[in-house]
């Protein structure tokens, strides 16, 4: 698959079957990503190294479809259906089956509670599982309900249930089922379905509709009752976003989607005032946060990255990959962005949750032009910087041939020995998305000539008189110190 300009794949994987379903799991200390493959009518798990895409784990066939995978501490719930009965599976982090339980009715869900236990909702009834027991721990019946909507909330589990005209919160403990309070929301009454979404420890968001209207609302979890209400008659996804506007609270991304265009809103978490709008020309089902001002739109023709501008009210179209299937990774460089896992066909890949548009900064290079040097032996350097998908690659290009760089206490070095004479290099850098800058040519001298020009017969010409007058004199005084000691003798004797 090409990569999209402005970004790369940290790795990509071809599988034996095509991925039906994708999802992010820390299971048994590893960071994973998760894959349902389907073969013919078979389905199967697969566990792949998140940094990597190395397999680490596979399950077992199941003739069930999986529809919903949910981590809960180091095992995986799965809940799954065939033509005619629901299942609830539960795997250990090597995605060995441990528990499974079958249904009649669709099953809601899971939600998880804690580290060891989850939720799930079939037929208007509330089951807790324990992982420890492998088992219901307690189960809750609200069959007079028309609707039903969970959310776990702290200490707490809160559930709202429509009966008629009214619209009850129940909240319930987690330890036991009990029911704890119930009080009726009457600024929900004109509601026939809600959505409740977690927002932050003291507050909660509810997106409420009927059939011509939507509202999205701030609601205190003390008093269940909103603080400030959004509405839009046409409303198709809700996703709780970071702080945008300064104001240290939560904003909301919503998604009207209809046709082939797509209304884009952020919303103040603190005021419920619009901060941004501007419309697409695509049909998002889903949205995903992926880092500071960047959030990847999810339609049916793949992920879209885009940029958002409060200032300009604009938003900027970054780059479009092709997909079936796509969920977030965590982010796996530090960058402060998450990375996207996203499958078409058999074919997944790890793309970089990011754009970059600007090429790595070379500076720092040595040694400067014109620089001489006696020694062949010489080490090349210079600081390479990339603030965006990082440096790839440095090379050193020395007459033309390409020298790999490594990086030490700052710098990209390289070691080259060159033969006499005059020399020319230069420094390229590319980064991970393919962009590169280079500096130079510059050039040197290696010479090993006393009069500092390349060459050595200027050398012996200077030098070869002396050293016959040297080697000359030498003989000279050789003589006479040889021709002494016969001299005196002779004289002695007369």
């Amino acid at each position: 698959m090409t990569v999209p300009k402005g970004t790369y794949f940290v790795w990509e994987a071809k599988e034996p079957a095509d991925v039906t379903y994708l999802c992010h799991a820390n299971l048994g200390g590893r960071n994973l990503a998760i894959l349902v493959l389907n073969s013919s009518g078979l389905y199967r798990l697969l566990a792949l190294d998140a940094r990597t895409g190395s397999e680490l784990a596979s399950s077992t066939n199941f003739t069930c479809s999986p529809y919903r995978l949910c981590p809960v501490g180091d095992y995986l719930v799965a809940l799954c259906q065939d033509e005619v009965s629901y299942y609830l599976l539960v795997l250990n982090s090597s995605l060995n089956l441990v528990f499974s339980s079958r249904f009649d009715v669709p099953l809601e869900g899971p939600w998880c509670i804690s580290p060891s236990s989850f939720l799930c909702l079939a037929n208007k009834t509330l089951f807790a599982y324990s992982l420890e027991d492998m088992s219901v721990k307690w189960s809750l019946s609200f069959r007079e309900a028309d609707f039903l909507t969970v959310l776990p909330i702290g200490e707490a589990i809160l559930v709202l249930r429509h009966s008629g005209p009214t619209w009850l919160a129940c909240r319930v403990s987690p330890e036991d089922g009990t029911l704890l309070s119930e009080a009726e929301l009457d600024w929900l009454s004109w509601a026939s379905g809600t959505a409740l979404l977690s927002y932050n420890a003291s507050c909660l968001l509810t997106w409420a509709w009927n059939e011509s209207l939507n509202q999205v609302s701030l609601v205190h979890l003390d008093e269940l009752r909103p603080s400030w209400t959004w509405s839009s008659s046409i409303l198709s996804y809700v996703l709780v976003i970071p702080d945008l506007d300064g104001d240290r609270a939560p904003d909301i991304m919503v998604l009207s989607a209809s046709g082939s265009r797509t209304d884009l809103g952020i919303i103040s978490g603190s005021t419920g005032h619009e901060l941004l709008s501007a419309r697409k020309d695509l049909e998002a089902v889903s949205a995903l946060w992926a880092g500071d001002h960047k959030a990847f739109l999810v339609a049916e023709d793949g992920v879209y990255l885009e940029e958002l501008n409060l200032m300009r009210g604009e938003v900027r179209d970054l780059w479009h990959l092709p997909c079936s299937h796509a969920c977030l990774l965590a982010d796996l460089d530090g960058d402060g962005f998450s990375e996207l896992l996203a499958s078409e066909g058999n074919l997944v890949m790890c793309v970089w949750g990011s754009y970059d548009e600007s090429p790595p900064l070379v500076s720092a290079s040595w040694p400067p032009d014109g620089f001489s040097t006696s020694v062949p032996g010489v080490l090349l350097k210079a600081r390479v910087e990339d603030h965006g998908s990082g440096v790839r690659r440095v090379v050193f290009v020395v007459d033309g041939r390409e020298v790999d760089a490594t990086y030490d206490g700052g710098y990209y070095v390289a070691y080259v020995r060159l033969s006499e004479g005059i020399h020319e290099w230069s420094v390229k850098a590319i980064d991970k998305v393919g962009l590169s800058a280079s500096d130079g040519p510059r050039h040197i001298t290696v010479n090993m000539s006393f009069f500092g020009e390349p060459g050595w017969e200027d050398d012996v010409l200077f030098f070869g008189p002396w050293a016959a007058a040297l080697i000359a004199l030498a003989v000279l005084v050789l003589r006479k110190k040889l021709g002494r000691p016969e001299g005196s003798q002779s004289s002695a004797l007369t």
